[in-house]
């Protein structure tokens, strides 16, 4: 059979037709592990409008991804593409985070054609995949990708937060961690990126996301999870460290998930600070008052000293051109797809 490999139109006209394949293959049971409400096509159109229209990142010429076509025109396949901007100092490194790779069972002899295109794509683009198959990893792997390190996880009480027979069961294991706790005098959290006066420039030769305002307020509104974010500035208004925080019920309790997070500080003490205040004072920031627990996880960042974590692994695999691959590059748990959902 022949298939045809299309880019998709960046005026949006063929998104709804992108939107009933992946809902339909969802019903028909090909997706090993949907989220609520991805058989709904209208789902699938909310989340095409956070990769692409609401991205300060995407511009008219960005990629978007592609389709995979029979003849007849069928879409039988999918692989999204969300633009994104990273940097190393004053350079600019254009990147595509890949999402949503659906190729239908009977089509996916097809498969390496689409892989080929992004490969091409790898020549001028960063591409990182942030939740691929384990079949996609072994595939990733032999491209060149390279796969971060495993992450850390530490779970600290909220001072005065809302618990339930949930602590009674971690605590006997010892799987509650030492919160930091460091002077939080002449500093404050904000949950509004705008209420930021100014982020600082990070200059080491490492690979970091570029981050703005605007697009601090873009990953704290969208997706099907509430989120929250959390800026800590000094009292110059300047960002000493953020993160966004993703809430989850389990087991009667609730807690914030900070999987994103920068810090700007030379000593490496913003994150920390920012934990402190969230723990030991969390009145003083946007934190949901009933949160009991943060669970913090990290990759690259520094832990707090001498407090336990658990160990995860990471699947995110990522693939820098040639020009900038030598660079070291700083990566979160929640830099793939996984926060555009």
């Amino acid at each position: 059979m022949s298939y045809l490999i299309k880019e998709v139109e960046p005026d949006g006209s063929s998104n709804r037709d992108i939107a009933q394949f992946l809902a339909q293959f969802v019903r028909d049971g090909e997706h090993p592990r949907p989220e609520q409400n991805d058989h709904v096509p209208e789902m699938w159109c909310h989340r095409m409008d956070w990769w692409w229209t609401q991205n300060p990142f995407c511009e008219p010429d960005s990629p978007r991804g592609i389709t995979l076509e029979t003849g007849d025109g069928e879409i039988v396949g999918f692989m999204g593409m969300i633009p994104w901007k990273y940097q190393v100092d004053e350079e600019i490194i254009p990147t595509l985070v890949t999402t949503s790779f659906f190729v239908r069972e009977g089509h996916r002899s097809a498969v390496m054609g689409m892989l080929a295109r992004v490969r091409r794509l790898s020549r001028d683009f960063q591409i990182v995949d942030g939740t691929p198959s384990p079949e996609m990893r072994m595939m990733l792997e032999k491209f060149g990708y390279r796969n971060t390190a495993q992450r850390r996880q530490y779970l600290f009480p909220v001072k005065k937060g809302k618990w339930s027979p949930s602590k009674l069961m971690l605590q006997p294991f010892g799987l509650i961690s030492s919160a930091p706790k460091l002077e939080t005098k002449g500093y404050y959290v904000t949950g509004d990126p705008f209420q930021i006066e100014s982020i600082p420039e990070i200059r080491d030769g490492k690979v970091h996301r570029l981050l703005t305002q605007e697009s601090l307020e873009w990953l704290s509104n969208i997706g099907s999870q509430r989120r929250q974010f959390f800026g800590l500035c000094d009292q110059f208004g300047k960002l000493q460290a953020c993160g966004i925080g993703l809430y989850k019920h389990k087991m009667g309790l609730k807690a914030c998930r900070l999987m994103d997070y920068v810090d700007f500080t030379s000593d490496n003490t913003g994150v920390h600070r920012l934990l402190t205040f969230l723990t030991r004072e969390p009145e003083e920031t946007p934190l949901d008052p009933d949160t009991g627990l943060i669970a913090w996880s990290l990759i690259n960042a520094v832990p707090p000293v001498d407090t336990f974590s658990l160990s995860r692994e990471s699947i995110l695999h990522y693939h820098l051109p040639d020009r900038w691959k030598e660079h070291e590059k700083l990566n979160v748990p929640m830099e793939g797809d996984y926060a555009l959902q």
